[in-house]
């Protein structure tokens, strides 16, 4: 599947330029983030609904394939920068269709687990479902999959200080501030030497896509995170991917 919003260079920086389209470009980010909410839901019912008689349940989500690529560019990304192998990792805004955080879970050790965390109860509740019925989440001794409530915001280092790697799902926090706030806190809990995956996104694609800023970043870090590197593809894959490293 090709995302149609590639757009040119010049077109992308005119339409962000124009101050009269600011507010019909937010109402456009805020739509398409809800769309994206809705549409997880209806997928991620669909797959548990038909998990125990399609051979490969998560193809019926449209986007699964593009999502397979995101993990692994950014899998590839810490490890081209030398990162140890992860064993603990965080993904913040997992939804009701976690595919980001299994692909992650299969990605690790089998002592390794990922702990997802939304604020929206009834999204993080199918997420699990979800998960279950995929058999991907274990009965017995430690969960490679955990289930949180929580605001991203508020997790602290109690939950934060031992992951090995925290991702920053685009959808958190889709306004500019907001997703700044949520930066700062989550790095405040973050151990020294962890590194922090954020989903942002160039050109056109802002428009379904909250961009993040590195100097936003390290600003509102108060220089506690060096980015480490940012990849910007051009295929399928509709997000960046900027690594930054707690220093």
């Amino acid at each position: 599947m090709t995302f149609p919003f590639h757009g040119t260079a010049s077109l992308s920086a005119a339409l962000f330029a124009d101050t009269t389209l600011r507010p019909t470009l937010a109402t456009l980010l805020t739509a398409a983030s809800r769309a994206e909410a809705e549409m997880e839901v209806y997928y991620s019912r669909l797959i548990v609904a038909s998990s125990s008689s399609t051979p490969s349940p998560l193809a019926l989500f449209p986007y699964a394939a593009s999502c397979r690529s995101l993990v692994r560019l950014e899998l590839a990304l810490l490890a081209a920068l030398g990162a140890a192998p992860l064993s603990a990792v965080a993904f913040l805004g997992s939804s009701a269709l976690p595919l980001s955080a299994l692909l992650l879970a299969q990605s690790l050790p089998s002592s390794g687990h990922v702990l997802n965390v939304d604020n929206d109860a009834t999204a993080l509740a199918q997420g699990e479902r979800l998960a279950l019925a995929l058999g991907i989440a274990c009965l017995a001794g430690p969960s490679r999959l955990a289930f949180l409530r929580a605001d991203a915001a508020q997790l602290g280092a109690t939950l934060l200080g031992g992951q090995d790697a925290v991702w920053l799902a685009a959808p958190v926090g889709p306004m500019a501030g907001d997703k700044m706030d949520v930066v700062r806190s989550v790095v405040d809990g973050m151990r020294v030497g962890a590194w922090l995956v954020v989903r942002s996104a160039v050109g056109l694609r802002r428009v379904v896509c909250a961009e993040v800023e590195v100097e936003a970043v390290v600003r509102a870090c108060e220089g506690k995170v060096r980015l480490a590197v940012e990849a910007h593809p051009s295929n399928e894959v509709i997000n960046s991917v900027l690594v930054f490293q707690r220093i």
